[in-house]
């Protein structure tokens, strides 16, 4: 039989869904072409697909095959995407929603992407049984306990993304970690996204479930 101590040490080592992997991070360059679509000149990637954008704003690519060593506070921009859209764990990847309530558990860190008071986080949610996981991997960040508690289903609000400048030979990087919002068109055509921002409903602290 596996005791309680055994089963939260393996949630505790497992790595969290949305991490990225080394064999997962693809450098491809990027230029700003003329879009059909956008009628406008927008940040692309030299050889772009169509599922390249969400939201009129270009997703950075990763690799879907997991290889190699996890990267420690990297994330897998489509992973995130997902959960975020479907309200998945952040940790494990199932549907984080409380069932009989329609609310989610949230552990979140004052970070890039992030202001409580304006409602709006690019973390995911986790879900109840992940919590003490999470909080054992991250416990504090900066000397700062992590929020706790619960909201309604979240709403896509902005992305947490580099902002790139036409150059000579292609697209110069601008500016890192910037918040933009999704109503924010001609940003968003400057802009390579790696997380989605979501807004929060009914935010409630609680304490952390034991």
């Amino acid at each position: 039989m596996t005791t309680t101590a055994t089963a939260t040490a393996t949630a505790t080592t497992a790595v969290p869904y949305i991490t990225a992997f080394a064999g997962e991070l693809v450098n491809h360059p990027l230029v700003f072409r003329y879009s059909d679509e956008a009628r406008a000149i927008r940040l692309s990637y030299v050889v772009p697909d169509e599922n390249d954008w969400q939201f009129g704003v270009l997703l950075a690519r990763h690799g879907r095959i997991q290889t190699g060593l996890p990267c420690r506070g990297r994330v897998h921009t489509r992973r995130q995407w997902r959960c975020m859209a479907h309200g998945l764990c952040l940790h494990c990847g199932e549907p984080a929603v409380e069932s009989g309530s329609g609310r989610f558990w949230w552990v979140i860190h004052d970070g890039p992407g992030t202001d409580l008071e304006r409602g709006y986080t690019g973390t995911p949610p986790t879900c109840r049984a992940c919590i003490p996981a999470q909080l054992a991997r991250r416990p504090r960040v900066g000397g700062s306990r992590p929020w706790i508690g619960t909201a309604v289903l979240a709403e896509p609000y902005a992305v947490l993304a580099d902002t790139y400048q036409r150059g000579v030979g292609g697209a110069l990087l601008d500016e890192q970690g910037v918040t933009i919002q999704l109503e924010e068109f001609r940003r968003l055509e400057k802009a390579l996204a790696h997380r989605l921002i979501v807004s929060l409903g009914d935010l409630r602290a609680e304490r952390p479930p034991s």
